[in-house]
């Protein structure tokens, strides 16, 4: 939605019923064929990691996403030579 080629925001609706967790861990999944990505979030406590939350995302969503956090913490990483594998990056990538 736009008002004279400005980006209007929706309102967000919240939810009382959300908590709010404490998150140490991420792994994501890729499935290049339907463009579509599995992200899981993790929390590691003593007794073991849990995975606290886990959506489907699309790739043009997901870049967007990625797009936001860097631009909040002002962190914009280098892409990885192709040698290191995405295993040593916490993620996994599924064809």
């Amino acid at each position: 939605m736009s008002i004279n080629n400005k980006r209007v925001a929706k309102e967000i609706h919240k939810n009382p019923n959300l908590v709010t967790m404490a998150i140490d861990g991420i792994q994501a999944y890729n499935n290049n064929k339907s463009k579509t990505n599995l992200v899981r979030l993790i929390s590691s406590l003593p007794e073991g990691a849990y995975e606290q939350s886990r959506f489907i995302v699309t790739d043009e969503h997901l870049k967007h996403f990625i797009d936001v956090l860097c631009r909040t913490i002002d962190y914009f990483p280098k892409k990885p030579n192709k040698s290191k594998s995405l295993k040593s990056l916490g993620t996994n990538k599924k064809t």
